[in-house]
């Protein structure tokens, strides 16, 4: 009997029961702590499937990014409007003081009114791979759309104010890079916008451009699996990057590349 007891206990240590969600709110005290409950205010579902984090609005809503939809819902978890903005996943939207929320698709910057009604839209050749689109806002009202062959600055009432294009030198002897182009992330500030973009999977750069159009530098930061770009004061800005592990002649990873992926610059 207990032969067959140790089984059981190893079986299950190697192969545990598959936790099922609690049907209710679970409460756990510190001894220190007042029992006041936690209570769920509201849950609204069907809303399909969220494509970028929540963000919140003037007036105290919620915007909700789902594929080629934006939904909006203020805080009593009451569903006020629902829009298509697109086709194809939006990336990450900007909001504006007046309450504008601009999102990028592939190729085209859409305007949505805080009260749900479409405001202006802008389209380019998409081109590249991107799987998600990129957009951040500036100095200026200026809103920054990087596209594999050109960034476009706006103003907030869908006019170019200047492009820059080629992003490498190399472009102007060749077609096809714009192709291979892809974005990672990117932002701004009220003088510079900072992107990261690859010609191929494994050639990442930091580029920053000023809002008047001129490239000011780029940094090579190699092989990476994810950023995020961080603007700071004193003319400074702030990048988290993932390296991807390094490998060994024969196709294995280092111990090392494992351990050592995370920088900061």
């Amino acid at each position: 009997m207990r032969r067959v007891l140790a089984v059981f206990m190893i079986f299950l240590f190697i192969f545990p029961l598959t936790a099922q969600a609690a049907p209710r709110l679970e409460q756990y005290y510190h001894p220190s702590e007042t029992r006041t409950k936690g209570q769920i205010i509201w849950k609204l579902s069907g809303l399909g499937k969220p494509s970028e984090p929540l963000i919140l609005v003037p007036d105290d809503k919620l915007i909700i990014l789902a594929g080629s939809k934006m939904l909006c819902i203020n805080l009593q978890g009451s569903l006020l409007w629902e829009t298509k903005i697109g086709n194809g996943k939006m990336g990450n939207p900007i909001v504006t003081k007046n309450g504008s929320i601009f999102t990028a698709g592939k190729g085209m910057v859409a305007e949505t009114k805080i009260n749900g009604a479409k405001g202006w839209s802008f389209t380019a050749l998409p081109g590249g791979k991107d799987k998600e689109p990129q957009l951040a806002g500036g100095s200026d009202n200026l809103i920054y759309l990087p596209l594999p062959y050109a960034l476009y600055a706006l103003d907030t009432n869908g006019h170019t104010v200047w492009n820059f294009s080629p992003w490498d030198n190399s472009d102007r002897f060749t077609i096809k890079t714009s192709d291979k182009r892809s974005f990672m992330d990117c932002a701004a500030d009220e003088q510079t916008f900072y992107g990261v973009y690859a010609d191929k999977k494994a050639d990442y750069k930091l580029v920053a451009i000023d809002s008047r159009g001129n490239r000011l530098w780029t940094y090579w930061l190699g092989e990476l699996i994810g950023v995020n770009i961080l603007p700071g004061e004193q003319e400074r800005v702030y990048v988290t990057a993932t390296l991807k592990p390094s490998k060994q002649p024969g196709g294995s990873q280092s111990s090392s590349g494992k351990l050592n992926q995370g920088r900061i610059y």
